[in-house]
């Protein structure tokens, strides 16, 4: 499987794990220009700006722990792109879910501020 089918399949698992939690999909793979985030998600009137990170399940490396500074001044960046473009008036946090394996299995949820 290509890379690009894994990171496609990580997200679906990602989607379906914040759906099942009532978390509405506001966005999926949302970009402009270098800004980009993998899904924004909205539940009890806050918004979720989430990162996903997929690795497969021989990896050593725990995937939350490869969230970089860079990754996350991104993410913080693209989030308050997206905020001002859309006149988001209510609060927002930075999230990630760690999405792991062949089976895409969700090990964690980060929903508060990275």
């Amino acid at each position: 499987m290509a890379r690009s089918e894994y990171l496609r399949k990580a997200q679906a698992a990602a989607k379906t794990y914040l759906e099942m939690r009532n978390y509405k999909i506001v966005e999926q793979n949302w970009q402009q220009s270098k800004y980009k985030v993998d899904i924004i998600a909205k539940k009890n009137g806050i918004l979720y700006f989430v990162e996903v990170k997929y690795r497969p399940s021989d990896s050593t490396t725990a995937r939350l722990d490869t969230v970089t500074t860079s990754q996350l001044r991104q993410v913080r960046l693209a989030a308050n792109r997206w905020v001002t473009e859309y006149k988001w008036p209510g609060d927002y946090k930075l999230s990630a879910i760690e999405i792991d394996g062949a089976n895409f299995a969700v090990l964690s949820f980060i929903d508060n501020e990275l």
